[in-house]
């Protein structure tokens, strides 16, 4: 086996190991934010959250506030009307509306027979 075969082979095992670790954390985050759905109108997952503060600053109704540990925390959810703002807005992906992609088909979906995408 020469150099550069044994090299492929060796970036061929890194590459699946990293997709297979970053499949378990995108697991990881669904399992959590879906035990969190329908106890608040947004889900925080903090393990994603860098604390940019952009859902803090975009949120119409101010439900979020960074938290003494610097991620968002959702201060208001009582105040919360599903804008979705935060969820679009997350530069990492870390703050969910569980009912956008229902209300996404509903805003956005109008005008097309069924079966079109």
């Amino acid at each position: 086996m020469n150099r550069e075969n044994k090299m492929s082979e060796e970036q061929t095992a890194e590459q699946a190991n990293v997709g297979t670790a970053v499949a378990a954390t995108v697991e990881a985050a669904i399992e959590s934010v879906s035990k969190e759905a329908g106890k608040a109108p947004v889900v925080v997952y903090h393990p994603w959250c860098k604390g940019c503060g952009i859902c803090v600053a975009f949120c119409p109704k101010h439900v979020l506030e960074l938290g003494e540990d610097g991620l968002v925390s959702i201060a208001r959810p009582e105040d919360c009307v599903n804008c979705d703002l935060c969820d679009v807005l997350c530069p990492d992906l870390a703050i969910f509306s569980p009912g956008w992609p229902e209300r996404g088909r509903r805003r956005f979906g109008r005008g097309r027979s069924e079966g079109q995408e």
